[in-house]
């Protein structure tokens, strides 16, 4: 929708569409709605929650020709009483024109006025609009159907001297929402249309016209059965004129707009640098005046507060960073461009094969830098040379004696165990147990001179067990060895922080140094201090810090590690050190 006359317009926003939409459509858009929206009733939108899924409830008093019990699903039957109840909120709009009413938004000073944002249902072809920024990013960012289209208008979240409620209706029939400021009509609904469930109050809006209120205009669509609002008369007009299919209801009620004195978000946004190398970061700072809430878009995501600073992260592209923020008179927007320089180098660690010399060649986390041991999820890359014996990728557990207890692993195992074997399997080894068998029957052997991307998933599923899940050949997820652990005395088992005695190791075993060495490349590693999806997973193997909960549960990165640098690059802080001062040689990449 567009904003009211004066204010700044998405670009985003798009007018009513025509045509048809499948019956099936239009059932997986209201499956999708009662899933997520919620009334917002009460007067403060801070407090709008999401509802709970809910069942169609009927209404016990119908009226008219229904059936008692059952929704109006008579399309002429509810076409009527629709065509009454418009006429109920007009006769009540005229009623209030003469009767004295606070005009003009000077009347109301009192009243807080924030943005109502507008989505485009994609399915329904319909418009859904709320006041809530908790609904709004709950819309966002877990209905993919829903395209955001911004501030649409402006209202009040509680009851002010001159202001009504506007009541918001849900349709089940439809998977559409209805708004009306009038009682009556509001009333009318209630009584003799079932299938719009009643969620509560939107917002609040005036029912006269006056200085600093602009109208906001209603169009109803028969052959779907659901209603357009828009502020803006330009938007009005356009409909008017070339969706003929939209019958004009004429004014639903007036809303503040930027007329009233209240002027548009100004929003900075800079880059402590604009051109950075490949694998290196930079920081963002950024400040809004009247504005009420920011979001991020492009290079990062998510709600972001009207001021502060963070950094983008590793950077391996030249991105694009904006930040949209919204207030009551209206939005604005800042980008800032920061370019990547060079491809940078495709390096990794080459560590030798067993028992080549006995030196320490691991890296590894301890103490208060070591990662819980779950929830976490581990990305790799590995290119392995061929070994008689044991080899060691990683290994979360004791950093000192084998005790069988309290670890975890994944990596090749030597068929039936012993140093002189000399084929192998993937395997997750846990608690004294070597798992080699994949959940979907593939076989398991391993590939050697070859590169595999490859991820583990660490969870608690119950009070006293804990699931290991490797995914062995990205990114085929098809591909996976799990096997879950009890454990009698759950908590004490693994410890508590700062975890004694234990490390995340990586490339050789710490209670059988020179004996179970990695024997090839390890590089892109990627560590999350929490479960990720297999979406997630395949999404930040390909670009790390690209999905949303990768980015907030990023605890490690180092894509491309040398002898000299296995440094935390994912901005956290998390640096592994070397357990002594040996080093796995360079290897460099095509």
């Amino acid at each position: 929708m567009s904003a009211a006359p004066g204010r700044s317009q998405a670009s985003s926003h798009r007018s009513p569409q025509g045509g048809g939409i499948p019956v099936n459509a239009l059932k997986l858009g209201a499956i999708s709605l009662l899933l997520l929206v919620a009334g917002c009733g009460g007067n403060d939108s801070s407090r709008t929650t999401v509802a709970q899924p809910r069942v169609d409830q009927r209404a016990s008093t119908p009226v008219g020709d229904a059936a008692p019990g059952a929704p109006a699903t008579d399309a002429s039957v509810t076409e009527r009483r629709l065509l009454d109840a418009a006429a109920l909120n007009t006769a009540e709009l005229q009623a209030a024109e003469g009767s004295g009413a606070p005009r003009g938004l000077s009347a109301k000073a009192a009243a807080v006025v924030l943005p109502v944002y507008r989505f485009f249902n994609t399915q329904t072809s319909a418009h859904f609009y709320t006041l809530s920024t908790t609904e709004r990013d709950q819309v966002r960012n877990t209905l993919p159907v829903f395209s955001y289209e911004g501030p649409a208008f402006s209202a009040a979240p509680s009851a002010e001297a001159g202001l009504s409620p506007v009541h918001r209706f849900f349709n089940v029939q439809t998977g559409v929402h209805f708004y009306t400021i009038s009682e009556d009509e509001k009333t009318l609904v209630q009584s003799a249309l079932p299938q719009f469930h009643y969620e509560g109050v939107a917002y609040h809006a005036s029912q006269v016209a006056g200085a600093g209120l602009f109208p906001l205009y209603r169009f109803y669509l028969a052959n779907k059965g659901f209603h357009f609002y828009t502020a803006s008369a330009a938007e009005a007009a356009q409909v008017r004129a070339t969706l003929p299919q939209y019958r004009d209801e004429g004014v639903g009620y007036y809303v503040p707009g930027a007329a009233s004195g209240t002027p548009a978000p100004q929003v900075t946004l800079t880059a402590a640098s604009t051109s950075v190398a490949h694998g290196s970061a930079t920081t963002l700072t950024w400040s809004a005046t009247n504005a009420t809430d920011c979001s991020a878009a492009g290079g990062w995501s998510g709600t972001q507060p009207v001021a502060g600073s963070g950094s983008t992260g590793v950077l391996t592209a030249s991105s694009s960073f904006t930040l949209i923020c919204s207030g009551p008179g209206g939005s604005g927007s800042q980008s800032v461009a920061v370019g990547v320089t060079g491809t940078g180098a495709v390096t990794g660690l080459n560590y030798p094969s067993n028992q080549s010399y006995s030196d320490d060649l691991r890296f590894k986390f301890t103490g208060a830098n070591l990662l819980d041991p779950y929830p976490a999820t581990y990305i790799w890359r590995v290119n392995l040379r061929h070994q008689n014996g044991y080899y060691t990728t990683f290994f979360w557990g004791p950093d000192g004696p084998f005790t069988a207890q309290a670890y975890y692993g994944a990596h090749p195992y030597p068929d039936g165990g012993g140093s002189n074997t000399t084929t192998h399997k993937w395997e997750v080894s846990i608690e004294g147990t070597d798992v080699v068998t994949d959940l979907n029957s593939h076989p398991t052997a391993v590939n050697y001179g070859a590169w595999h991307t490859q991820a583990l998933v660490v969870r608690r599923v119950n009070t006293d067990e804990i699931e290991a899940s490797f995914y062995w050949n990205l990114p085929d997820t098809t591909q996976v060895i799990r096997h879950t652990t009890q454990y009698a005395d759950y908590a004490n088992t693994f410890g508590s922080r700062p975890y004694a005695g234990k490390a995340l190791s990586f490339g050789d075993a710490p209670w059988s140094i020179g004996n179970e060495r990695l024997s090839g490349v390890l590089r892109g590693i990627q560590i999350y201090a929490n479960v990720l999806t297999l979406p997630e997973i395949l999404n930040e193997a390909a670009a790390p810090l690209s999905t949303g909960a990768g980015a907030a549960n990023i605890w490690y990165l180092n894509l491309n590690p040398t002898p000299t640098d296995i440094s935390d690059q994912s901005g956290q802080g998390h640096h592994p050190a070397w357990a002594g001062a040996a080093r796995p040689s360079l290897w460099v990449g095509p």
